[in-house]
């Protein structure tokens, strides 16, 4: 806020407000221009009260002291159209949606149009669509605005060109909400060199309006899995923000919020944890204080990194921290459909489905199925609304519900939703393989999982060769971003082929994908020690059903180093599968017949199985009781060993 211009403003409307009737009608147009400026200042500041305050009294002033109907309705329709874009900030839709109307309605009483204008007033109404998920009428209202911003672009002003570049940006953003990525980079481009010229030549005024391009850009590429340029972008945006912070706190403060929210989505991608965790507090901090002052502003933001904290949480197995994240996600989510169920139903969607996933995790079927439909039938009503836009996420839920029914041994049920999937993916993979290429890849893998559960081999090795084609081409063109999922195609090719007792070739794609998660987890152990440790959990009863002991205890021993670590450090995330390994080894033990070994082994196992039991007893009683069972024939094998 330019506290001396705001000041002299304030201190030039007293003066006017004192003078007679007569004489403050004669300076009308500058009253209105006080109140205007006045309101605008308020309004890049951030103070939404203030500038609505500043905004309507303007309206009022106008009509209490205009001498004629027909005088000031350019004034008025600018003053409506600003308080538009302040309700649509706060996220009041109705009542942006009856300024911006009645804006649209006094301009056509002009006697001459107003290019800009007009286009201002359908720049507003097509961002009040699109957060509104109305696609077609979104579209109509910003090609227009394109359309009228670029003839008044044709007289190049500073101003011109700033409004164009933010209609550009807005209808870039529609074009990703439909997923036509590529015309989305197209219009974020020209905005993006638009507002970095302007903000080489005018930085104080659009350095904001360029941080604001590199966000949008940095989505873009993030959502095209290209990482490095996502980080650029991001980082860049976030750079000019904290100096716009560190000159004006209240005016950016959530903008420098939502690059944080930025930053940290990207490096919970990239497995950076420790970085993702600091930047989603930093988020967290200033959006819970913000939507105390602004709670329609400011609660869907608080609500996503509510959520994504759940999903950072998530990824680390801290299943208790994550499941109180979404949870609270969900109760917020669920406030904000109550108010606007065209927005924010889809948020809605994603948390019940991260939720679910946790619940299915935690053999919580019940509740991961309830959460599940709830998602699905939101992402149904959606993807019948517009196919374009959210059939991408139908799929995303028809594919949890496969795995949900996997996991549960409905074998048909699963197949029919993952072949569905499969059908949806291959069709958004042809318009966009880019975006849709790998989780193509991912549900043909989901599918082939299935088939191999049902022992239909030779129709899941169709399945996870071309999951792993596409995979190999797309890990030969991005490694960084592609190298885990392929490590799991060769995982998945390794278990097939051990079951088609094809034990050379397992052990060739089990050493694969060995190899490719070495190297991730040197560079980043917390993501990846844990898949690594389960392939060489499978190398380790490949080569123990070879008769390869030593080998096969190699791979067990350094298996064990790796899960005893996780589970010291996350107990409810590792420890059954800690015990699982332990249990492994001490069946490779007793072949061995190295029974003292086998013993200490089923005791460690037998402890890790009742600690589970305790919380859990319908899933791990009958381990303990197997793991009992073991114990009591290792100890007569003990006793007949000492009596020979």
């Amino acid at each position: 806020m330019k506290n001396s211009e705001k000041e002299q403003l304030q201190k030039e409307l007293e003066k006017y407000k004192s003078h007679s009737r007569d004489d403050f009608i004669t300076n009308l147009s500058r009253v209105t221009n006080i109140l205007f400026k006045l309101g605008d200042l308020e309004h890049k500041s951030k103070n939404y009260s203030e500038a609505r305050k500043c905004f309507e009294e303007n309206l009022e002033t106008i009509e209490n002291f205009r001498q004629h109907p027909s005088e000031y309705i350019s004034e008025l329709a600018t003053t409506h159209n600003m308080l538009g874009e302040i309700m649509l900030d706060l996220n009041e839709f109705n009542k942006a949606k009856a300024h911006i109307n009645k804006a649209g309605e006094l301009i056509e009483n002009l006697p001459e149009k107003d290019v800009l204008l007009s286009a201002k007033v359908q720049h507003n109404l097509g961002r009040l669509y699109l957060k509104l998920n109305k696609f077609d009428p979104a579209e109509k209202c910003l090609n227009r605005a394109l359309s009228e911003k670029r003839k008044a672009a044709s007289e190049i002003t500073q101003e011109n060109l700033a409004e164009l570049s933010r209609t550009l940006a807005v209808f870039a953003s529609f074009k990703t909400a439909i997923n036509e990525f590529d015309e989305a980079e197209k219009y974020y481009q020209e905005a993006l060199d638009i507002t970095e010229e302007l903000a080489r030549e005018n930085p104080n005024e659009y350095m904001y309006d360029l941080s604001r391009n590199l966000i949008d850009m940095g989505s873009l590429h993030k959502s095209m899995n290209r990482l490095e340029e996502a980080h650029k972008c991001f980082q860049n945006a976030f750079d000019i923000r904290k100096k716009l912070y560190e000159d004006k706190p209240t005016a950016y403060l959530p903008d420098l919020g939502a690059s944080y929210i930025s930053l940290g989505n990207l490096k919970n991608t990239l497995k950076d944890f420790k970085k993702a965790e600091e930047y989603y507090q930093k988020a967290f901090d200033i959006f819970n204080e913000l939507k105390n002052k602004y709670p329609s502003a400011y609660l869907p933001r608080f609500a996503m990194v509510v959520n994504n904290l759940g999903n950072l949480y998530s990824e680390l197995g801290k299943t208790q921290e994550a499941h109180r994240n979404y949870e609270k996600a969900l109760v917020l989510y669920r406030e904000l459909v109550e108010k606007s169920p065209d927005t924010y139903s889809y948020n809605l969607a994603i948390t019940l489905d991260h939720l679910g996933t946790l619940q299915r995790d935690l053999k919580e079927f019940e509740e991961a199925r309830v959460l599940y439909e709830e998602a699905l039938e939101i992402r149904k009503k959606l993807a019948n609304e517009n196919l374009k836009a959210f059939l991408s996420d139908f799929t995303i839920s028809l594919n949890n519900m496969g795995n949900l029914y996997l996991s549960k041994n409905e074998f048909y049920r699963a197949r029919q939703l993952y072949k569905e999937a499969v059908d949806s993916y291959r069709t958004l993979a042809k318009k966009n393989p880019r975006i849709y290429l790998s989780q193509l890849a991912k549900a043909l893998n989901n599918l082939g999982n299935l088939q191999r559960d049902l022992k239909e081999f030779e129709e899941a090795r169709v399945l996870y060769e071309e999951a792993h084609t596409i995979r190999e081409k797309l890990a030969g063109e991005n490694p960084s971003v592609y190298l885990p999922d392929l490590a799991v195609s060769y995982n998945n090719l390794g278990i097939l082929a051990w079951d088609l007792n094809m034990p050379e070739k397992a052990g060739q794609y089990y050493q694969e994908c060995i190899k490719i998660r070495r190297k991730l987890a040197g560079e980043n152990p917390a993501a990846y020690l844990p898949k690594l440790a389960l392939t060489l959990n499978n190398l380790a009863a490949l080569l123990d059903d070879l008769n390869m002991f030593e080998e096969s205890t190699a791979c067990y021993l350094e298996c064990l180093e790796i899960k005893r670590k996780l589970a010291g450090e996350n107990p409810s995330a590792y420890k059954s599968s800690l015990a699982s390994s332990v249990y492994n080894f001490a069946i490779l033990q007793i072949k061995q017949k190295d029974y003292i070994k086998a013993h200490d082994s089923l005791e460690e196992c037998l402890e890790l199985y009742e600690s589970l039991a305790e919380k859990h007893p319908q899933f791990y009683e009958e381990d303990v009781n197997r793991i009992k069972k073991n114990l009591s024939v290792i100890k007569e094998l003990l006793q007949l060993q000492n009596e020979d």
